[in-house]
C-alpha cells in the first residue's frame, strides 16, 4: 500500500472514530436530559447536562495547555514549500497509482479554489 493510500484509510479511520465518539457522547448527554427533565425544566435540565460533559473536557485542555513546556524548535534546513508546490506533488504522487482519483482530486481543488476566489472578490 503506497503512502497516500495508508493516509487515507488513516483519515477515514480517524473520521469513523470520531462519529463514534461524538455518538456516544450525543446518547450519554440525551440520557443525562432525560432523567434529569421530569424533576426541571427542560432548559435547566440541559444546561446541566452541558454543563456536566463540558467543564472537565475545558478543564483538562486548560491543564495540557497550561503544561505545556515551550520550546523553541530549530528552524528545518529544507527549503519552504508553498501549498500550491505540495498540492501538486501529491496529485503526481497519486497520479502514478491511481490517475482516476488524482484528476477527481484536482478538479476539486479546482472547484474550491475557484469559490475561494470568488468569495475574496468585492462585489
Amino acid at each position: 500500500m503506497s503512502l497516500i493510500e495508508s493516509q487515507a484509510v488513516r483519515a477515514v479511520l480517524i473520521a469513523i472514530g470520531l462519529a463514534v465518539i461524538f455518538t456516544g457522547v450525543l446518547f450519554a448527554a440525551l440520557a443525562g436530559f432525560l432523567a434529569l427533565a421530569p424533576y426541571m425544566d427542560g432548559a435547566w435540565a440541559a444546561l446541566i447536562v452541558a454543563a456536566v460533559l463540558l467543564v472537565p473536557v475545558l478543564a483538562g485542555a486548560f491543564i495540557v495547555r497550561g503544561s505545556a513546556t515551550h520550546v523553541a524548535r530549530p528552524k528545518p534546513d529544507a527549503a519552504p514549500v508553498s501549498s500550491d508546490e505540495a498540492t501538486v506533488a501529491m496529485i503526481a504522487g497519486m497520479a502514478k497509482e491511481k490517475p482516476l482519483l488524482a484528476v477527481l482530486f484536482a478538479g476539486l481543488l479546482g472547484a474550491a479554489g475557484t469559490v475561494l476566489q470568488a468569495r475574496s472578490r468585492p462585489h
